[in-house]
């Protein structure tokens, strides 16, 4: 028998720092995710989707019959159940990628909602006076900030916060609809049951806005701290700019040929994408290599492809898939038909 020849690649330092800057940022947005359900949403019955509506809904059913508040319980079982279904069908890979968030946010949840910590830093007091509008809005405003904050900061750090979101990729894998739709419509369901059970348009309303504010949060986090720049770069020492792009950042570069327009002369840009946080780094390598270089920079909403977000996600793939069949098959009936004429 032939000893098995398995190598380890040893991750580099900088691999090492990223992610334990992801792994931060995921435990911090649990815990504001966390933060925002115990001190905003869950004392005041805010149904907004995710879920936490789903905790609350079943609470408001149990509580009374037990006297003993099963909210986070329910919340746990419930991240639980969703990341079994994701480990079934769409994989190990997402599942592990999930895991940390399924775990975190109900023990940070349980926590802080179980614990004197609101009463503590005085939270609580929205909860004395839930039957004013105007603090049941305020506590629905910034637990959907905060609620949003909290995802946002979680996919900052390349994880995901589970829950409702899982069953929206899972219907988006096998339905030709894109998981935010799904997602729109499980929290729309939820905000509805809200409503029959409750009889109050008030909470309903202000639960519509809670789920607006994440919403808005989440594209104003997520996006601006992902957001990429483009860089072009002219100067006298191309190569050894590009070197360390390649070798340092680990991001791959493009060379465009220009001419100038005032001096004519043919001159190579050097083009490279990179993300915000490395800016800097970037900034102070070419100033050090070539302090007479003329770079710009363009920030970019969104890049897809190596090294970025994926071009496709899994709804969009299943859906070309789909699309691609049917365009088939209908050429098949338009050639049988005219064979047929013939």
């Amino acid at each position: 028998m032939h000893p098995l020849n398995l190598k380890f690649r040893k991750p580099t330092k900088k691999e090492v720092l990223r992610e334990a800057k992801n792994l931060l940022l995921v435990i911090l947005g649990c815990f504001i995710l966390a933060f925002a359900s115990a001190a905003f949403l869950e004392p005041l019955n805010i149904i907004s989707g995710g879920v936490l509506s789903i905790g609350i809904l079943i609470n408001s059913v149990v509580e009374p019959l037990i006297g003993f508040n099963v909210s986070d319980i329910v919340v746990a079982v419930t991240n639980v159940v969703f990341w079994l279904l994701g480990f079934l069908f769409l994989g190990a890979k997402f599942s592990l990628r999930t895991l940390l968030s399924t775990l975190l946010y109900p023990a940070f949840f349980s926590l802080l909602m179980r614990t004197g910590f609101m009463d503590m830093i005085g939270i609580s007091s929205f909860v004395d006076k839930s039957g004013d509008a105007a603090y049941l809005l305020l506590a629905g405003l910034f637990g959907g900030f905060l609620t949003g904050a909290g995802v946002a900061v979680s996919f900052l750090g390349n994880g995901s916060t589970g829950g409702v979101d899982v069953l929206a990729l899972i219907l988006a894998k096998y339905l030709p609809v894109r998981e935010d739709i799904w997602s729109f419509l499980i929290d729309a369901t939820l905000i509805i049951a809200g409503v029959a059970y409750y009889q109050d348009i008030l909470v309903c309303l202000i639960g519509i806005l809670t789920a607006f504010c994440a919403s808005l949060a989440i594209q104003f986090i997520y996006i601006r701290g992902n957001s990429a720049v483009i860089v072009d770069v002219i100067t006298d020492h191309l190569e050894e700019i590009k070197n360390w792009v390649e070798s340092e950042l680990e991001h791959g570069t493009t060379i465009i040929p220009a001419i100038g327009g005032y001096s004519g002369k043919k001159r190579d840009i050097l083009r490279v994408i990179v993300n915000k946080d490395e800016i800097n780094s970037l900034r102070l390598k070419i100033a050090d290599i070539d302090p007479h270089a003329f770079v710009s920079m363009t920030q970019a909403a969104t890049i897809h492809g190596e090294g970025f977000k994926p071009l496709l996600t899994k709804g969009m793939k299943h859906y070309l898939v789909l699309k691609k069949k049917e365009t088939a098959k209908k050429m098949d009936n338009e050639q049988e038909s005219s064979s047929q004429g013939e």
